[in-house]
């Protein structure tokens, strides 16, 4: 199922085979986002707040509540918010607002957030979903190597553990694979054929702990296993007792 959000309302659906099984790859790259990880998660946030705000000021535009809402509002709005994000010395907006004082280094990260934000909402998830409904791994296998680049690149949330079990994923042959969830740390899903499903989970734990780089307290703590898939997001009903 595909959802978006604010307001949740449902995209569309992909009836998925039991043809293949996801692996999960846990790192054991603990996500700290309560100390370590901290500032970096909450920038990454910071950045798609300060995209609104910048909308707000070019446009006035301010019932605008999320960026998701912003981009929707016109063909062209991805292209003037970015553009506006380019020009890190405008001093005013259309309206005569004040523009952020934000340096040209952080504006364009906030860019270039903005334009992950797009790919992947607009363009990544729908054609993924595409791409199960017709049972093309070819097709998703590149969908979700673009979506891991992407993300990344401009919300610099991965780390060398989840990039190595994505890379040594696809070389063990899944037909996709990307980190999921918040990053800095966490895990890795992979889409392989349900027949081989924990051959491969073995397979990929072995080349993990052997990649150089990766750290043997993270191998200690890693976890790979395969599951087969559940139910898509369904509404639960109240029991009366």
């Amino acid at each position: 199922d595909l959802f978006s959000f604010c307001p949740v309302r449902h995209e569309g659906s992909a009836a998925v085979g039991l043809s293949c099984h996801l692996v999960i790859g846990c790192s054991g790259r603990l996500a700290r986002k309560a100390a370590g990880a901290r500032a970096e998660y909450n920038a990454a946030a910071a950045d798609a707040e300060a995209a609104l705000a910048e909308w707000h000021t070019l446009t006035g535009r301010t019932h605008d509540t999320t960026l998701a809402m912003a981009l929707a509002s016109s063909s062209t709005a991805l292209a003037q918010l970015v553009g506006a994000l380019g020009a890190a010395s405008a001093p005013t907006a259309a309206n005569g607002c004040a523009r952020p004082s934000a340096g040209a280094g952080a504006r364009a990260r906030i860019a270039a957030r903005v334009e992950q934000f797009a790919l992947e909402s607009n363009e990544l998830a729908p054609a993924a979903l595409r791409a199960l409904a017709d049972g093309d791994m070819r097709a998703l296998g590149v969908l979700a190597a673009h979506s891991h680049l992407a993300g990344d690149s401009a919300l610099g949330n991965q780390v060398g553990e989840t990039r190595a079990l994505v890379a040594l994923a696809r070389t063990l042959g899944a037909h996709a694979a990307s980190a999921f969830g918040a990053g800095f740390g966490g895990a890795v899903w992979a889409w392989v054929d349900a027949a081989g499903a924990d051959t491969f989970a073995r397979e990929w734990a072995r080349a993990y702990a052997a990649e150089p780089g990766v750290s043997r307290e993270a191998v200690a703590l890693s976890a790979f296993f395969a599951t087969p898939l559940g139910p898509g997001a369904f509404e639960l009903s109240p029991v009366v007792l």
